[in-house]
């Protein structure tokens, strides 16, 4: 009788266990048709850039906002290099004053025009576009 309860026992934990590596063999091999799946689907990025100096407020309400969203961006400090800020003049048909946000190239505006977008409900697509 012993015997058999051991038995039946081990048995039983066998097959317990032969039914979580199954299990287990189901995540791994839906994993990896989901990382299958990624690869063939093309990944875009969003390009965000903002041209700041380091001392501006507005530049920095606009960089929270970002930050806030969870994406990355490219500040590029118009004081560190006397040509930024020209360069910046000429991709937002001269606006010289800082910050001026591109998004994927497309010239947004500052921040009182990002956070204009934000409230319409419009800076989200153009994120994650």
């Amino acid at each position: 009788m012993f015997f058999r309860g051991v038995m039946y026992a081990f048995v039983k934990g066998a097959l317990t266990n032969r039914s979580r590596e199954l299990d287990l063999a189901k995540v791994v091999n839906d994993a990896i048709s989901d990382t299958q799946t990624d690869q063939d689907t093309e990944i875009r990025m969003t390009k965000i850039e903002i041209y700041t100096t380091r001392t501006c407020p507005y530049c920095l309400r606009a960089k929270a906002l970002l930050q806030e969203k969870g994406v990355g961006y490219k500040e590029i400090d118009v004081n560190s290099a006397p040509n930024l800020r020209q360069d910046m003049m000429k991709r937002a048909n001269g606006g010289y004053t800082v910050p001026q946000i591109f998004i994927n190239d497309e010239h947004i505006g500052g921040c009182d025009e990002m956070y204009a977008l934000e409230r319409a409900g419009k800076l989200d697509p153009k994120l994650a576009s």
